[in-house]
């Protein structure tokens, strides 16, 4: 969930900072490309009036809520076996790579596999070819140095 300092956080759709005398929520950091049209929500505090009038509003609850049911729990089962993964540092997770219904790769928004299982995923080799296309499509972007989708290839590969 995003950190909210009153008076100190901006509203990232009007730009005014949050304070008590309108009401606010917060989203978590739900998308890991910064490129997506709903970016503009993860990670932050929103004024309640200006998410009502925004157009992605529907969108961007909707994806808060998947990614909140997809948080990975004692109750996790892998997506490969549909086994419940007994161990949390077995559960590897990809989050929402992107919001675009008629991207390929939105097909691996929000999965959770046993670690263990890596190897036995029959849509490895699309996942791999996919992501890297998409990256070198230029629409891809990290919210840190660190590249997350070009992590996820890298364990993939190396399964």
């Amino acid at each position: 969930m995003a950190l909210i300092i009153e008076n100190s956080t901006k509203c990232p759709l009007c730009g005014e900072f949050l304070n008590n005398e309108e009401e606010f929520t917060g989203f978590p950091h739900f998308i890991a490309n910064m490129k997506d049209v709903l970016a503009i929500f993860t990670d932050s505090g929103i004024h309640i009036e200006c998410l009502n009038n925004h157009s992605l509003k529907n969108e961007a609850l909707f994806y808060r809520d998947k990614f909140r049911a997809t948080i990975p729990s004692p109750n996790s089962k892998c997506c490969i076996d549909n086994k419940l993964i007994l161990k949390s540092v077995d559960i590897f997770s990809i989050p929402m790579l992107t919001s675009d219904v008629n991207e390929v790769l939105f097909r691996f928004n929000f999965l959770t596999f046993n670690k263990h299982n890596l190897s036995k995923w029959k849509d490895k080799l699309l996942f791999i070819k996919t992501a890297k296309q998409f990256i070198k499509d230029e629409k891809w972007l990290s919210l840190s140095d660190f590249n997350v989708l070009e992590y996820f290839i890298k364990q993939f590969e190396l399964s």
